[in-house]
């Protein structure tokens, strides 16, 4: 996937570890992640990726996080850092 010129993807042991999870090797792990985007478009970019990169097929990076170990809901959206940061997505700070 591409955003402009960026090659939007998932690193290839990141891919690995995440199919496996999914898969429910390692028991009822939560996974979470950080990132370090810091524009309002960053951000919008970032959830579209998540949205459309696949771990497994049929199952997007965003659904992953979400039910991976029994995830975390919603609350996984907050995504951001400074100003970008006020397009958290919880239901409990919004």
């Amino acid at each position: 996937m591409r955003s402009g010129r960026a090659v939007i993807e998932i690193f290839p042991g990141a891919h690995q570890a995440l199919q496996r999870l999914v898969a429910g090797e390692y028991g009822g792990v939560r996974i979470a992640a950080a990132s370090s985007l810091d524009t309002l478009r960053a951000v919008s970019i970032g959830r579209a990726a998540m949205a459309l990169l696949e771990v497994v097929s049929g199952t997007t990076l965003e659904q992953a996080f979400a039910s991976i170990g029994g995830g975390f809901g919603d609350d996984f959206r907050s995504c951001g850092r400074g100003r970008a940061s006020l397009t958290r997505c919880c239901n409990r700070c919004c």
